[in-house]
């Protein structure tokens, strides 16, 4: 089980950004990543790099302004 938290506030036009990630370097190696895509929240969280995987993200876009996110995994799949 893991948390990963930060502070964002989006500014400019970028319909895309990593807030953060943290992925191993090797074949089948581990990681996850929080983006920012089109104004909504997305994680990826990779078990095995080439197969096993799971994506989501919000509904709802951020409002425009300063905005703390965290997102907290149970260890299920």
């Amino acid at each position: 089980p893991w948390t990963l938290s930060a502070w964002v506030e989006p500014q400019g036009a970028k319909p895309r950004m990593c807030i953060l990630s943290r992925h191993e370097d090797y074949y089948e190696g581990q990681g996850y990543a929080v983006y920012l895509d089109e104004g909504r929240i997305r994680v990826h969280y990779t078990f095995r790099w080439t197969d096993l995987g799971m994506r989501f993200q919000t509904k709802a876009k951020l409002a425009p302004g300063r905005h703390h996110v965290a997102v907290t995994y149970d260890g299920s799949m």
